[in-house]
């Protein structure tokens, strides 16, 4: 009866302060997915969700920013034009995408995976969130020295491997969870199959949006 009463975080919602349980939330989601999956409770409360969601975009476009900036500083007050386009669409993109994904996944994994207990899946997704971070960190300063060294082949390739490794941890961590709170069947196996694929669906209305807010800027600043 209990396991669809909102129940309480633990590490999250047991807290004084905000910073310290986010950090150990994500080393959890990160280090740990069978451990934060086990404790995770069935439900959750959607406020407490929600505010980890915001505090994970708002960290991973400061990580991003951060990049940003050491690279303009690297490269010089000259490269700052080829960089800032960029900057506005992953600003708005990688949120939009972000979201899309959470949305689609949670939505992938109530129809196709029974869950141990009476839950929901959305709050669990939204927590893995906190990939976005290590995204902005790996993947954003590589796209940052891509576009600062002309696309280099060299840089490129790098790029496309950091894309891939942040995927493929963030598809291992969730998968584990899902593994760990879901039935055994034919469908978590179609499901966890599935994620990566996805994931990949969510990014072209992702970079639609954001390059239509670029091109937008764009237009207004000339």
């Amino acid at each position: 009866m209990l396991a669809g009463v909102p129940r309480a975080i633990p590490g999250w919602d047991d807290r004084d302060q905000t910073i310290v349980p986010f950090l150990r939330v994500c080393l959890l989601t990160w280090c740990e997915p069978v451990g934060f999956a086990r404790q995770f409770p069935w439900t959750c409360s959607r406020r407490s969700a929600n505010l980890f969601l915001w505090l994970t975009r708002l960290a991973a476009l400061g990580v991003y920013v951060a990049t940003w900036l050491v690279v303009a500083a690297a490269w010089g007050a000259d490269i700052l034009p080829k960089l800032a386009k960029p900057l506005i669409l992953v600003a708005v993109a990688v949120p939009v995408g972000a979201t899309a994904c959470e949305a689609l996944v949670s939505l992938m994994l109530r129809l196709t995976v029974r869950p141990r207990f009476p839950s929901s899946w959305w709050g669990f997704v939204r927590f893995h969130g906190s990939f976005l971070i290590l995204s902005a960190a790996i993947s954003g300063s590589m796209f940052n020295v891509w576009l600062a060294t002309d696309a280099a082949s060299g840089v490129q390739v790098g790029l496309q491997a950091a894309v891939v490794i942040n995927l493929g941890w963030w598809w291992y961590c969730l998968a584990r969870g899902v593994l760990v709170r879901g039935e055994p069947g034919i469908g978590r196996l179609v499901a966890v199959m599935l994620i990566p694929f996805v994931a990949v669906a969510a990014i072209g209305p992702a970079l639609l949006v954001g390059g239509c807010c670029a091109l937008t800027v764009a237009v207004l600043t000339r």
